[in-house]
């Protein structure tokens, strides 16, 4: 607390010794020549001059102490007007800023945003979709390995390659990439017909007409003799390579000096042997095998897994929306308590400042009024000292209101 200076009044307070013998030595002299007057009524000039020196260094006092007590009642106004007026304005602000953004928010990203409604339909429509259909099947999604559909199918693929190029190396005297891709074309050719034919056999719906059923069933059939035939001719062309492999009088490829019709030719009427039987179990085992599988991958209802997948997505999607604009919500209402606790904080503060300088001022104030105690006793004693030896050196009676001095008018004459 920033306190006035004593130093101008501290020899009126708690005069010492030698302050009051000063004083009585000037009261002695006073009284040798009767002054004050036996009938004044007025301080003499002696005693004017000593309560004047103390009342101007008092009212020097009230007069630093006052302004300090300004400046702290112009603190106290700017903190008042903080805690009741600037700081309720500026959370109002902060209030009206948070709704607006969000309803921004709300309206850009969230509930109310052309998006949100257009997935939260989306996700309502497949999600009445999916129940509708379970509701008619009676029954769950019925699919199998689904993740490890594909990678089998490509890996027998492969295993047919590997089969299959021994047979068309045959053709090809000078190896080369040709065996390969061939292989590789015809492989892929039995996989995707497993693949089409145990889906179409999987999914003929109960409700499906005879017509349809019936038809289904020709094309699949037409496609695996198709398979069986094309199989067959690779187990022949195989076991024509292998025969002209084992005769020493033969060498080459099967195409060598001949075209194609009669290359072609010697394979129709090679007989199948263990190569060629190996061969064509192998494609068989491999084929059916994609067949069972395709079967067991699907589910009986065509349509089944495209609703149950595109009601995962939806969700999925949907779902990930929401949080991600329930992040965004979060954050703007972190962001705003962290500026509302910052004016909450500042509110506190404020209030301890205000009471912090309202006791200042009380102390101030009371120590003011201490002081003039102090100066009132001080000048007491002071002028007592000059009474009594004035007294005992006058050789007439002493003014009446030397017997009359006391602390009411000692506070009258600093006031």
């Amino acid at each position: 607390m920033n306190a006035p200076s004593k130093l101008p009044i501290q020899k009126f307070i708690n005069p010492d010794s030698n302050t009051l013998h000063t004083h009585s030595l000037a009261g002695e002299k006073d009284g040798k020549n009767n002054i004050p007057a036996s009938d004044s009524e007025a301080f003499s000039l002696y005693e004017q001059g000593v309560i004047n020196d103390v009342k101007g260094s008092w009212n020097k006092y009230k007069e630093n102490t006052n302004e300090i007590k300004s400046d702290l009642e112009k603190k106290i106004n700017s903190l008042s007007q903080e805690i009741d007026q600037k700081l309720p304005d500026q959370v109002e602000q902060i209030e009206k800023e948070k709704i607006q953004e969000y309803e921004n928010l709300s309206n850009t990203k969230g509930p109310k945003s052309i998006t949100h409604n257009d997935l939260r339909e989306r996700h309502e429509t497949a999600k009445n979709q999916l129940n509708e259909l379970r509701l008619r099947l009676g029954r769950p999604l019925e699919i199998h390995f689904e993740t490890f559909y594909y990678p089998i199918l490509i890996a027998l693929m492969f295993g047919e390659v590997g089969i299959n190029k021994m047979a068309f190396e045959g053709l090809f005297s000078s190896g080369g990439p040709f065996p390969f891709i061939l292989a590789a074309t015809v492989g892929a050719i039995f996989l995707i017909t497993a693949h089409t034919s145990g889906k179409s056999l999987k999914q003929l719906d109960n409700d499906s007409s005879a017509f349809t059923a019936s038809k289904t069933y020709i094309s699949v059939s037409i496609f695996l003799i198709i398979m069986v035939f094309i199989m067959y001719g690779l187990a022949k062309a195989r076991q024509a390579l292998f025969n002209l492999d084992s005769d020493d009088n033969l060498t080459g490829a099967l195409l060598g000096d001949q075209n194609l019709a009669d290359a072609l030719g010697s394979v129709t009427q090679t007989t199948l042997g263990e190569q060629g039987y190996f061969m064509f179990g192998l494609n068989v085992a491999i084929f059916a095998v994609g067949l069972l599988i395709s079967f067991h991958r699907w589910d009986p209802n065509s349509g089944y897994e495209t609703i149950v997948t595109a009601e995962k997505k939806i969700s999925e999607k949907y779902l990930k929306y929401q949080q991600d604009y329930e992040q965004e919500v979060s954050l703007l209402t972190k962001s705003y308590e962290g500026k509302t606790a910052y004016f909450s904080l500042r509110r506190n503060e404020a209030r301890q400042e205000l009471e912090t300088l309202k006791t200042e001022i009380e102390k101030l104030d009371s120590d003011l009024k201490n002081t003039h105690n102090q100066l009132t006793s001080g000048l007491k004693q002071v002028l007592l000292a000059y009474f009594k030896a004035n007294e005992t050196s006058r050789s007439v009676p002493t003014p009446a209101y030397f017997n009359s001095l006391n602390e009411e008018k000692m506070r009258s004459v600093l006031d």
